[in-house]
């Protein structure tokens, strides 16, 4: 059974950095996962961080998943499991699309008028 002080928090989390149209709009998530991060991704966030500490068994489980001491097997460890799998994707996907290439080729000398005629 559930802890019903699990992960409490406060407030929402959007991620509006991640996902500007909202977590639940992205369509990267099952609507359960998206509930999930929206109500809990504030202690989610703050565990994995480690900005907050366990305070029960659930969250300990929690962090150990985060550590990689185990596999994530309940839904506030799969759900945010996802959210790194996907914001970490869509990172990477600006990373590289925002770069601009540079040119080694010197066009300098090119004479681009060279072969026309009068």
């Amino acid at each position: 059974m559930a802890n019903k002080q699990a992960f409490h928090t406060t407030g929402k989390f959007w991620a509006i950095e991640h996902f500007p149209k909202g977590i639940a709009r992205s369509g990267h998530f099952t609507k359960e996962q998206a509930q999930l991060l929206e109500d809990y991704g504030k202690s989610y966030k703050a565990l994995y961080g480690g900005e907050l500490k366990p305070r029960c068994d659930e969250e300990k489980e929690f962090v150990s998943v985060f550590m990689g001491k185990k596999e994530a097997s309940s839904i506030h460890e799969r759900a945010w499991k996802r959210f790194l799998e996907v914001s970490n994707q869509r990172q990477r996907l600006h990373i590289s699309m925002g770069a601009q290439p540079s040119s080694s080729v010197d066009f300098s000398s090119y004479d681009d008028d060279s072969n026309l005629s009068d």
